[in-house]
């Protein structure tokens, strides 16, 4: 085993024990030392045949966290995959530092936009012009377990009426807690967003929705996205595994969003019912 290959293995063995079996989740090994792993893996020759699932991470000003999210990448226990990861303009040296270190990986592919434009767009514009018929988006501050991309697609192939796959999660970070999903159900969903945006998806069903709403530059397009799927006759399939980890950041823009949460409800509520098919008169 080349000496790459073995940092990477061992940095990334180190990142997944720190999201198994524990209440949070702590790096291991050096900053510059996981960096490196997670290069080494972006240079790597990916496994042979095309890819089922695309892997979009969102990046703005997050370099010091992305490398443990592509080491949890690394780490999947199904490898048939490709990663986008968008430059939503950063400003951040260190990250723009480490976007320019990764241009040209054979993992994966950088789209650098020249403006901020937000998660909706930065989201589709790492969607389009990809072909996998499952899509997964994930911010690069937060981490995703061995089995995300494995227990996900299983569960999407057994259903074939579920749009996405959505799972238990655990907060890390500025707040701790293990969030127990409930089963799908519309009117709940139109209550209150239970799923989180990294839930994987049809791309028949993003490219039926129309993608992510743009307009929506504050939050909730992730919400907006899993209603529009709802009104058009779309279902999901619920796992209970933890496959995913939702880093808390003090003052973070996620931990505001309550304060316009009833006003977010009602808007759902109209979208559903303005996107749904109405019969013929």
């Amino acid at each position: 085993m080349s000496g790459w290959r073995r940092l990477a293995r061992g940095i990334r063995h180190r990142v997944h024990a720190g999201l198994t079996g524990r209440a949070t989740w702590r790096p291991r090994g050096e900053a510059s030392a996981r960096r490196d792993a997670a290069v080494a893996w972006w240079r790597a020759t990916p496994p042979p045949g095309s890819p089922s699932a695309r892997v979009v991470v969102t990046c703005h000003d997050d370099g010091r966290w992305l490398p443990d999210l592509l080491l949890s990448l690394a780490g999947q226990t199904r490898e048939d995959f490709a990663v986008t990861v968008v430059d939503d303009a950063s400003s951040d040296p260190e990250t723009r530092d480490l976007i320019a270190t990764l241009e040209g990986g054979r993992r994966g592919e950088i789209r650098r936009l020249a403006e901020n434009v937000g998660p909706a767009a930065a989201r589709n514009a790492g969607i389009v012009g990809s072909e996998e018929p499952t899509i997964a988006c994930v911010d690069a501050d937060d981490l995703v377990s061995p089995r995300y991309l494995e227990a996900t697609r299983a569960a999407l192939d057994a259903n074939p009426a579920a749009a996405l796959a959505y799972f238990d999660y655990r907060k890390f970070g500025a707040v701790e807690d293990l969030v127990r999903v409930p089963a799908w159900n519309v009117d709940r969903l139109l209550a209150d967003n239970f799923v989180v945006v990294a839930a994987p998806f049809r791309r028949t069903a993003w490219e039926q929705a129309g993608g992510f709403d743009e307009t929506l530059r504050m939050g909730f397009e992730d919400w907006d996205l899993w209603v529009r799927f709802a009104a058009a006759g779309w279902s999901a399939v619920r796992l209970r595994e933890t496959l995913f980890y939702y880093r808390q950041r003090e003052g973070s823009h996620s931990r505001h969003l309550a304060d316009v949460r009833a006003e977010a409800r009602r808007e759902m509520r109209r979208r559903y019912e303005s996107a749904r098919p109405r019969p013929d008169s």
